[in-house]
């Protein structure tokens, strides 16, 4: 019997990146990442992205770091996984 081994390279990439929201004023309540404001508009933001990576190969990750007067800092994590036979 024959033993087959397959290893996987996990490349991960970050992107760092602001987005400028003109639909939604700010207030206060955005600077608390614990507050429901900001949970509620993370968790919208982070949906459109996902919607935007749909087609995209590998994992996508997206973590709303903070809601600032002059935009959103984003990150975003792209999971690619290459496959490579021995």
């Amino acid at each position: 019997m024959k033993a087959c081994i397959v290893v996987f390279t996990l490349y991960v990439e970050y992107f760092r990146v602001t987005i400028n929201i003109t639909s939604v004023s700010y207030h206060v309540e955005l600077a608390d990442r614990s507050s429901a404001e900001f949970r509620e508009l993370a968790a919208a933001v982070s949906s459109a992205i996902d919607y935007i990576y749909r087609d995209i190969p590998g994992q996508q990750s997206v973590n709303i770091l903070q809601f600032r007067s002059v935009g959103i800092v984003i990150i975003i994590r792209d999971y690619t996984v290459v496959q490579r036979y021995q």
